[in-house]
Parts: structure tokens; C-alpha cells; sequence
């Protein structure tokens, strides 16, 4: 493995865990429980948090370019990211509101010409 392999494998791990783990502490403590009292095993947690902590990597990481870019394309990651929250928040489910807020971006980039 050469040394730009390593260094995504290691930006990614990393991304993951910034995220994961705080997931991990509020879910604890919404609960009252500790991880070690929590009545699902470490297993099921990871695997629970997997699917927003990987979306949310991932969607950092495609934005990064947008925001460095002219302000139509700022816009644009805007309005999809506050779709994302907005649907998030009125629906409670993660996977519409991404599906939602990726159409709603790329509508956007079709209808400010990016």
C-alpha cells in the first residue's frame, strides 16, 4: 500500500470516529445508562451509527469544494443542507431527508447553472 492509500485510510478512520464516537456519548447519556449498562451490545451501537456517521462523512467531504469555489455553488450546498435539516427534523428519518436534500442541491446546480 503506498503512502497516499495510507494517508485516505487514515483521514477516513479518523473522520468516521470524530463522528462516531460523540454518537456514542449522547446516546449514553440521553439514557441515563453507561455503555457498559446499555442494553444493546457495542456491536449493535457501531453498526447503528455507521449509516449517518458514513452520509455525514461523506457529505462533508463533497461539499469542501463547493464552499471554496464562487458563490453560486455556496448557495447551492446551502439550500441543500438546510433541506437536509429541515426534512430531517420533519420527518425523523435520515435516509429521506438525505435522498431529499441531494435531489433538492442538484436541482439547484441545474437551476443556478453550476
Amino acid at each position: 500500500m503506498d503512502k497516499t492509500m495510507l494517508i485516505v485510510l487514515a483521514a477516513g478512520i479518523g473522520n468516521f470516529l470524530l463522528r462516531y464516537i460523540p454518537m456514542l456519548h449522547t446516546s449514553s447519556r440521553k439514557t441515563g445508562l453507561t455503555c457498559e449498562d446499555s442494553p444493546k451490545s457495542a456491536s449493535e451501537r457501531f453498526l447503528a451509527a455507521i449509516g449517518p456517521a458514513a452520509i455525514t462523512a461523506l457529505m462533508i467531504t463533497s461539499l469542501i469544494p463547493d464552499f471554496s469555489g464562487d458563490n453560486s455553488r455556496k448557495i447551492s450546498a446551502l439550500v441543500g443542507i438546510f433541506a437536509v435539516l429541515v426534512i430531517k427534523y420533519k420527518t425523523k428519518s435520515f435516509p429521506i431527508a438525505t435522498l431529499s436534500g441531494a435531489i433538492i442541491y442538484g436541482a439547484m446546480r441545474v437551476i443556478i447553472g453550476v
